[in-house]
């Protein structure tokens, strides 16, 4: 009897660790992996405080699937302080599949076991005028010279909280174009936003860059 109890106890804690296992490490990863702007710490640990977000202003990817990324102008206010910021919030969606969809929440059988999956992510003011010049200087002059000498190139910026790739691939006569948005703090590394079919809207994202700067200059968000 107590050899079929310690069996069965044994039986019981494989089968909790088969599963505690994968939710586990990926936690530990997640941690290890945790980065935060100066924007999403103010916005986390200021008690009483004022967000303002401009969604005129705001650029819009979408991925054949349905997938999305937008960018928002976004103002913070600190009301006891008066402290003031402005930066750039980007939202994402992308799908997540086996395991992973389990683990966050069971199947979504109309996605045929998938699950959607939204995060955010805030960029400081200095590092959104960083990316207007990795696009504006970098990237949107240079990618037609690059691909004269490579048939490959990937241009990527990297912030606290967000990593943006512009893969560019050219096959004879055709070429073409991954636009990448991936987040840090992501559940799982191997899940992001990508599309081939919109990559063109990167001109409306600098725009959008472009107009946050300048109002944040006006108002002394730049600091």
């Amino acid at each position: 009897m107590k050899m079929t109890q310690v069996f069965f106890t044994k039986c019981l804690l494989g089968i909790l660790l088969f599963f505690a296992v994968p939710s586990i490490s990926k936690a530990q990863q997640n941690q290890e992996a945790k980065k935060a702007s100066k924007l999403s710490n103010a916005i986390k640990e200021t008690n009483f405080s004022k967000i303002e977000i401009d969604a005129s202003e705001k650029a819009v990817f979408k991925s054949g699937t349905g997938e999305y990324v937008e960018f928002y102008p976004i103002a913070f206010t600190n009301l006891k302080t008066g402290e003031y910021a402005q930066g750039l919030k980007i939202v994402t969606q992308y799908d997540l599949e086996g395991m992973g969809a389990t683990l966050l929440g069971g199947l979504g059988g109309d996605k045929g076991g998938s699950k959607s999956w939204t995060e955010t992510a805030y960029l400081d003011i200095n590092e959104v005028e960083q990316l207007i010049e990795f696009f504006d200087k970098y990237v949107l002059p240079n990618t037609d010279s690059d691909l004269e000498r490579k048939n490959y190139v990937t241009y990527k910026f990297k912030s606290e909280e967000v990593v943006i790739n512009l893969k560019v691939e050219r096959d004879g006569n055709k070429t073409v174009e991954i636009f990448e948005v991936l987040f840090a703090n992501r559940p799982y590394l191997d899940r992001y936003f990508w599309t081939k079919s919109q990559v063109k809207n990167t001109a409306q994202v600098v725009k959008t860059l472009k107009y946050i700067t300048a109002k944040a200059k006006t108002k002394g968000g730049t600091e």
